[in-house]
């Protein structure tokens, strides 16, 4: 029980602080799936992706597959969602409903009864927390195809009310790779949750292969990581890191994105 209690305060304060470990990166199961949204479903008008009645393609992955009790995690793609390759990822641990409990990664038996986004997001303006509520929970039980869960949003101080229909459709054996800044549509994930990743799919999913190890310069991790476009400028910063003036988005780069496989 304190081993569980510790992996619980090292995950909330993880999360809190935009780095929240082997949280979103423990081994589990992938499944195809649909999200549905409910016709009478209150969403912010503003937002495309959770407008009444729509229906999306998505993938799910729970984890850790074992029967302790420990920190759960429950994410979810919409591949596409914004255009080829502009995906919109929901990165959520197993919690508790109300604030400030919403906030903490609890542990819990191998189905949790609620999973939260932890932090906040603007929903259109309007601050939110995303979650999932299982039909079903306890020690014994699994996810599997035909499950139906609740897809669920709630304000930060409040409780989660139930906004669509996640339904597990297939097993899906490909690698997925989940980012917290994966967003779009105006839903707008905020620090701490922009900062969210699975590391370890996301390690093994920008694998480079042996032909492009061999195609990179012998310049470090941190400066040879950049996008075609970038122009990299003459100086450096104090840690040696090459920055790219021309280029917003070099300019936002954290020292541990080499890790995310940018």
């Amino acid at each position: 029980m304190l081993t569980a209690g510790a992996e619980a305060v090292r995950a909330t304060a993880g999360a809190l602080l935009g780095w929240p470990g082997d949280l979103f990166s423990a081994d589990g199961e992938t499944f195809g799936a649909t999200l549905t949204i409910d016709d009478d479903a209150r969403v912010p008008d503003s937002v495309t992706l959770l407008r009444p009645g729509a229906t999306h393609r998505a993938l799910v992955q729970v984890g850790p597959d074992r029967r302790d009790t420990s920190v759960r995690k429950l994410c979810v793609k919409i591949p596409d969602a914004y255009g080829p390759g502009r995906d919109q990822d929901f990165l959520m641990a197993s919690s508790a409903d109300g604030a400030p409990l919403h906030h903490a990664a609890l542990p819990t038996d191998s189905v949790a009864a609620l999973y939260s986004s932890l932090w906040l997001y603007l929903a259109g303006w309007q601050p939110v927390l995303f979650g999932v509520l299982p039909s079903t929970t306890g020690r014994d039980l699994r996810f599997g195809v035909g499950d139906e869960l609740s897809f669920a949003i709630s304000p930060p101080v409040g409780q989660f009310r139930r906004i669509a229909a996640l339904t597990l459709t297939e097993p899906h054996d490909s690698r997925v790779r989940f980012l917290g800044r994966n967003s779009g549509g105006k839903i707008w994930p905020l620090p701490p949750v922009a900062f969210y990743l699975s590391l370890r799919a996301g390690r093994q999913f920008a694998a480079p292969s042996e032909s492009s190890k061999n195609a990179q310069s012998p310049s470090s991790d941190l400066t040879s990581i950049r996008q075609p476009s970038c122009r990299p400028s003459s100086r450096r910063t104090r840690r040696g890191r090459l920055r790219h003036s021309r280029c917003p988005w070099c300019r936002r780069r954290r020292p541990w994105d080499s890790a995310r496989g940018m």
